[in-house]
């Protein structure tokens, strides 16, 4: 929730905007400061257009860089995805690479389904799904790797692949 604060104190400013003021006017108001925040609350709330659908199309290849290259990889051919304190990586059957794209993105954008906060991964890749007894799960993927899935996804997981 959003909202302005109109008021003669200067010093409550702060604590408006940490409340998520949009915006903050001091009495008395000028009339090209209301014009400005009116055009701007205008333009907050106009219905989106299908820009957002230009935006963030559908990713054909994912960019992954390292070694003074940038590596296209097709989306494809990507099983998994995982994200660790070094970055973002993903792996194929040929090869790991890392991208600067980050986990959201590449959900959002490809075919890949979250089944762990740090792990995302490529349903028709896996190849088996190993349940643990704490309720957890362990996808083994057709590469040979193993992924965890935590136990907040796993029903998702098993209903997607109407399990």
């Amino acid at each position: 929730m959003t909202y302005e604060v109109v008021t003669a104190f200067e010093q409550y400013a702060l604590q408006a905007f940490e409340d998520n003021a949009f915006d903050y006017l001091l009495k008395p108001v000028e009339p090209e400061r209301l014009d400005k925040t009116l055009a701007r609350l205008k333009k907050r709330t106009q219905p989106q257009t299908d820009i957002d659908a230009i935006a963030s199309p559908t990713l054909v290849h994912i960019p992954c860089v390292g070694h003074q290259r940038i590596l296209l990889l097709p989306e494809s051919d990507i099983h998994f995805a995982y994200s660790d304190v070094a970055g973002v990586h993903v792996r194929s059957l040929e090869q790991q690479a890392d991208t600067q794209l980050t986990l959201k993105t590449l959900e959002e954008r490809t075919a890949l389904v979250r089944c762990h906060r740090q792990y995302l991964v490529r349903l028709s890749c896996v190849a088996e799904i190993k349940l643990l007894d704490n309720g957890l799960a362990t996808l083994l993927m057709k590469t040979g790797d193993s992924v965890p899935v935590s136990r907040r996804y796993l029903k998702k997981l098993k209903s997607l692949l109407t399990l």
